[in-house]
């Protein structure tokens, strides 16, 4: 999982080449370019805003938490490693750490672009 979440963060540079192809192609300025991604960002935002909960999730009355999250107490591995590769990829934590993931991806993206007329 490590890696997939590596592979997803070093695959987020691609709008800079795909920036660069638009715009050598003469498909798209620069300009609209950005304002594209900028769109990108403000929907992502916004998004987060309407969707983020005001308050923690409490689990159902009926649900097993340590099947969810794991056994705290469990010392030999995590519970999370005891799963197979699809349970691990539709738990919680590994859905917010995607979700977190993508928008600081998203953030880093426009720091790295800008950071020539920031100096």
């Amino acid at each position: 999982l490590i890696a997939a979440s590596t592979a997803l963060f070093d695959g987020g540079s691609v709008i800079f080449a795909l920036f660069y192809s638009l715009t050598d192609a003469g498909s798209l300025d620069l300009e609209t370019c950005w304002l594209g991604y900028a769109g990108a960002v403000l929907l992502v935002l916004a998004s987060g805003a309407v969707l983020w909960p005001s308050a923690p999730f409490e689990p159902p009355p009926d649900t097993d938490v340590d099947a969810v999250f794991g056994n705290p107490d469990d010392d030999t591995a995590t519970a999370l490693s005891k799963r197979s590769l699809k349970r691990q990829l539709r738990s919680p934590p590994y859905l917010y750490l995607v979700l977190f993931a993508s928008v600081h991806v998203c953030r880093l993206n426009f720091a790295v672009a800008t950071f020539q007329e920031q100096v």
